[in-house]
């Protein structure tokens, strides 16, 4: 019996703690320590989202620069959309800003299919308005269904539309079309391919 009292007596004279003037210095020090942890957090979430909207802005340039020099490369060019056009690409809501047609042939000179690809704006409420390539194939001119709708710029600006330079493009080949597209934080590209045939 003495054994096991002088054993609990032992455990009781090892227990020990935190002094409240512990405890005080080290809610100080994680308060100096976190001030600047915090600032590190915001900062990092607010570069992202600036980061996000930098490759966005980007990612529309390129596919833009893509599918524009592939049209202009394959259309007659005109600079803006008219009675005769192919209205089967113009989207309801969506504001024309220049249209591209071209025809397939096969290797006997048959027609095989007539394209119009539009390229027209969309304003969108409570958002930025966006940059649509809308393209349409079809069997004969003005009955061209359209057949895919690709949005080449996300974050156009609500104040600068694109412009577009048909054939008088300063610094450009005589035979080059360009766009201007203006992004909402004022980021712009210019986007353009020489055509091989006019319209």
């Amino acid at each position: 019996m003495p054994d096991v009292m002088s054993r609990l007596g032992s455990l009781a004279a090892n227990q020990s703690g935190f002094t409240l003037m512990e405890l005080l210095v080290a809610i100080v020090i994680l308060g100096v320590i976190m001030g600047p942890v915090a600032a590190s957090v915001i900062a990092v979430i607010h570069n992202t989202a600036s980061t996000q909207q930098r490759l966005t802005e980007s990612h529309d340039a390129q596919i833009s620069t893509a599918y524009f020099g592939n049209d202009v490369q394959s259309a007659g060019v005109t600079g803006t959309v008219t009675s005769g056009y192919d209205s089967g690409c113009l989207v309801a809501g969506y504001t024309p800003i220049l249209q591209f047609q071209w025809t397939e042939y096969d290797v006997t000179g048959s027609v095989t299919a007539y394209n119009v690809a539009t390229y027209e704006t969309q304003a969108v409420a409570g958002a930025q308005p966006a940059l649509h390539r809308v393209n349409c194939r079809g069997a004969a001119p003005g009955s061209t269904p359209q057949s895919s709708d690709v949005i080449v710029a996300h974050l156009l600006s609500s104040s600068v539309a694109p412009a577009v330079c048909v054939y008088t493009c300063a610094n450009q080949p005589a035979r080059a079309v360009g766009m201007t597209v203006t992004e909402q934080d004022g980021f712009q590209f210019f986007v353009s391919g020489v055509g091989r045939s006019t319209g």
